[in-house]
């Protein structure tokens, strides 16, 4: 059985096209397996800027989009811990008018550590598995701070050592899988030229369902709301406005006999227009091999 929470979250580390929108939901084993790679094809494309509540379309004119290639590996340490890495190659293309600009790279690197809190020894009709995790992500790539190309094409990271807490939870009933994880995350303060940088508090959550059908038990569809958010940053004595955005994504995945699975996946972050600000909105599309590698 294909769990829920892996191959849903694929597309959802990277759906924007830059990094404000990136979310800190991490890459788990979820199932019995003792390891899990998996690598991701993704293509996004920015459609809107939203700031100070109002919503802008990009014209023809103001094309940008991100070709990823995300590599993500996981291993059980213990019966119920793990360590994953997340490592995304990425391209990034912008347009204004009859100018092009492109830049390649790496991306900000990410290791996770998890513990499974509530192990699922036995069936219980109310009690989920549950997992805590903490993640660390490396300033790697760019940022908008460190860009040095023009209109800063090859910002691809956030430029700040960061750390996320959370907690995810998933129960299974019959053909359904439910998912909530909440977390949160800040970074290190750094020096931008001869100026401060300190982040703020920022955190992301995920609600979901998948659903299996009988007479096709192999094929799992998923759909899930996510909300995230990044505290302002601040400089010097001036605080910059949080990026807050929404994120829906739907997905289906199918299982191989040979311990393989492939995923499709859609993440749109204009669906809940009202609840961005101050970030570029996107839609992302995402197929995904995944190998899982039994106990």
């Amino acid at each position: 059985m294909i769990k829920f929470l892996p191959f849903l979250l694929l597309s959802k580390a990277f759906a924007a096209p830059c990094c404000s929108g990136a979310s800190q939901i991490p890459f788990l084993i979820t199932t019995d397996d003792q390891a899990m790679l998996s690598t991701s094809f993704i293509q996004g494309s920015v459609l809107a800027d939203a700031f100070h509540g109002l919503v802008r379309k990009r014209t023809s004119k103001q094309q940008e989009s991100l070709q990823t290639v995300l590599l993500q590996g996981a291993i059980k340490t213990t019966d119920r811990s793990q360590v994953a890495l997340q490592l995304p190659l990425t391209s990034r293309q912008r347009s204004l008018d009859s100018k092009a600009y492109s830049a390649q790279g790496l991306g900000d690197l990410r290791f996770i550590g998890a513990y499974e809190i509530l192990p699922e020894w036995a069936y219980s009709v109310w009690k989920p598995k549950g997992f805590s995790f903490i993640q660390l992500t490396m300033p790697t790539a760019p940022s908008i701070y460190d860009a040095k190309k023009t209109m800063r094409i090859d910002a691809r990271g956030k430029g700040f050592w960061g750390f996320s807490l959370g907690t995810a939870f998933l129960k299974t009933v019959a053909s359904f899988d439910f998912v909530f994880l909440m977390e949160l995350h800040s970074a290190l303060p750094r020096m931008y030229k001869t100026r401060r940088l300190e982040p703020g508090l920022g955190y992301s959550g995920l609600i979901g369902a998948g659903y299996s059908p009988r007479f096709l038990p192999r094929l799992r569809l998923g759909i899930a709301a996510a909300p995230s958010s990044d505290g302002g940053v601040r400089l010097d004595s001036v605080t910059m406005l949080p990026k807050k955005v929404w994120t829906l994504t739907v997905a289906a995945a199918y299982a191989l006999p040979s311990d393989l699975s492939i995923i499709l996946s859609f993440a749109d972050q204009t669906f809940f227009p009202n609840g961005a600000q101050n970030v570029e909105l996107s839609r992302t599309l995402a197929l995904t091999i995944q190998n899982r590698f039994p106990l």
